[in-house]
This record gives C-alpha cells, sequence and structure tokens, in this order.
C-alpha cells in the first residue's frame, strides 16, 4: 500500500498492508487537471482512497509535507496545534497519489452552507462577492484603459496598484464585503456542535489549530492559502492543507523578502555600513537595532499586514480575501 515508508523509522515490511484488489467505481473531481479518487482494498480487510493526479510534480508537495511532519513533532506538545497530513507518493516526474483525507471539508464549503434560503437567492441574482469583486476589477481596468479590447490577467490587476489610492481600495472593498453576513463561520460551528460548552470548545481548537498552520504556511511561505485550500476534520475540527497545482512558494509581501531592498535603501538613507565612518558610528550606537522586535510584536506586524485592507483590496479574486 503507498504512503507506508517514512523518513522516522526503520520500516518493518511484515507489518506493511498488501494490495488485494482496487474498487470499481472512480470519482473524477473538478479541477484543473480532472484528479481521480480510486479506492485500493488492503489485505486487513480496509479501503483506502487516494486522488491520482497528473501533469504536476508531486514531489514539491512530498517535501513539503516531510517538513510538517517535522513541525508536527515540535507542535505535540499541544494536541490542537498537531497538524494531520496525507502522505504523498511521486510516481513520476508529473504523476503522483496523494492520501485521501476521509471525514473532511473544505474550509469554503462549510462557510458557504451557512448561508440562509434569503442569502442564496440573493447571491443567485448576481450579489456573489466574488463576481463582485471581478467586478471591481474590471471596473478599475476599464476606466484607466478604455479603448483596451482585451488583455491579461496580470495587467488588470496591476491596474489596482496603479490606479487606486488607499481610501479608494478600502471604500471599494467595504462594499463588497457588506453583502457577506459577518456570522457565517460561527453558524457553521452552532451547525456542528451539540451544545454550548461544545461550540466553544470547537471554536477555541479551529482557532488554535488554524493559527498554527497559518504560521506554518508562513515560515515556508506557500502561497495560494484561500478557503478551498484549506480542509477541515469535521470529527475534530483540525485544518489541514491540501496541496496542489495551485502551490506557490511565494514571498510576495513578506517581510522577509523584502530584507535586501530594505537594506539597500538603509545604504542611501545611512551610508554604506562597510565604506562610510558615519555608517560605521550609527552602527556601533544602535548594534542592536535588527534584534529589538519581540516575537509578540512581530506577530502582531504580520497579522496587522494579513488584515490590511489595502492589500486585500488588490489581490487576487480566487483568494477571496473579502471572506
Amino acid at each position: 500500500m503507498p504512503g507506508q515508508y517514512t523518513s522516522k523509522k526503520k520500516p518493518f515490511v511484515e507489518h506493511h498492508i498488501k494490495i488485494v484488489g482496487f474498487d470499481e467505481k472512480i470519482l473524477v473531481l473538478q479541477s484543473l487537471r480532472l484528479p481521480k479518487r480510486l479506492t485500493i482494498r488492503g489485505h486487513d480487510e480496509n479501503d483506502y482512497p487516494f486522488l491520482v493526479k497528473g501533469g504536476e510534480d508531486i514531489r514539491q508537495d512530498q517535501r513539503i509535507e516531510a517538513l510538517f511532519s517535522i513541525m508536527n513533532d515540535l507542535y505535540d506538545d499541544d494536541p490542537n496545534c498537531n497538524q494531520s497530513n496525507s502522505a504523498h507518493i511521486a510516481v513520476r516526474t508529473y504523476k503522483g497519489m496523494i492520501e485521501w483525507l476521509n471525514n473532511t471539508r473544505p474550509l469554503k464549503e462549510l462557510i458557504e452552507s451557512s448561508y440562509t434560503p434569503a442569502e442564496q437567492a440573493i447571491i443567485a441574482q448576481g450579489q456573489h462577492p466574488r463576481k463582485l469583486y471581478q467586478d471591481y476589477v474590471t471596473k478599475v481596468f476599464q476606466n484607466a484603459k478604455p479603448t483596451a479590447k482585451s488583455t491579461s490577467n496580470t495587467i488588470m490587476y496591476a491596474e489596482l496598484f496603479l490606479s487606486l489610492t488607499k481610501a479608494q481600495v478600502e471604500d471599494e472593498f467595504n462594499k463588497i464585503q457588506s453583502v457577506i453576513p459577518s456570522d457565517l463561520l460561527r453558524r457553521a460551528y452552532y451547525k456542528i456542535a451539540n451544545s454550548h460548552e461544545g461550540f466553544y470548545t470547537l471554536r477555541r481548537q479551529f482557532i488554535t489549530s488554524y493559527a498554527v498552520l497559518c504560521t506554518s504556511h508562513y515560515i515556508l511561505g506557500i502561497g495560494d492559502r484561500h478557503q478551498s485550500n484549506a480542509r477541515l476534520k469535521l470529527n475534530g475540527i483540525n485544518p489541514s492543507v491540501i496541496l496542489g497545482s495551485d502551490l506557490k512558494l511565494n514571498n510576495f509581501l513578506r517581510p522577509s523578502a523584502l530584507k535586501d531592498a530594505l537594506r539597500q535603501m538603509e545604504k542611501v538613507v545611512g551610508g554604506d555600513q562597510i565604506r562610510n565612518k558615519r555608517a560605521q558610528i550609527l552602527m556601533q550606537y544602535e548594534s542592536n537595532r535588527y534584534h529589538k522586535l519581540t516575537v509578540d510584536e512581530q506577530i502582531d506586524c504580520i497579522i496587522d499586514q494579513a488584515t490590511d485592507v489595502d492589500i486585500l483590496g488588490r489581490s487576487w479574486a480566487g483568494l477571496e480575501t473579502f471572506m
């Protein structure tokens, strides 16, 4: 059975589950590569579903899952922080298998299931937040380039940075957010919980585990972390990440990615620390200036950046930053 080898211990071949057959049914997912879910039957009389994907390199996902596994060792002191990992098996360069996570649900699906019939009727009339956001992007581009007949998404989104002020972005973004009920996620938890105490327990566990997941993604520089790429274990509300063709090791808007640019600017403003005497004196005087932020202060900066409407309102519509 695939996925039984790990780098943490010597494999015991005598304990391995052997393949005895396959289920005759295959589920085709409506995604870019049309991945297929197949079910392998083991000699232990259990079924093991896997997602078979082609056209993309699974090895990157495999390595990231290995890093997640190492991170889990550090998180073991708190069970709420331990994340669920799935096995990634690279068969060839552009073919592979991913262990299917049973009893899970995409975070986006969980949130959108909380719409009332009246709210769904409004959305059906063209008030879907994603459509409103895409219309906003298109409108900005058309106002800036009224004679343009067609263009790429890159040029269209670039116009958000070139044409709009911070106040304009915030105004448009707040209009889109105003059509979204603010308690959608809370409604979803009320449906899942069987008591008030259960609701608070689930909420606390979700907040803790999701925060750890986001922190791990940030450390690894993983982009495209929208709600559809995060799945919840419904028996424990433990988020896990689904990696795929949309995965990007993206350093955009990460402080570390700007490190070199900031240091180059410091050379202009304060002089080159190697050649300039004034800069050397300042360096001695402020020898600790690169380590002044505490951990809490760094986290506050990251949260402030992650919730900055001026950034959220210029992001790709697929990230659904308005949710």
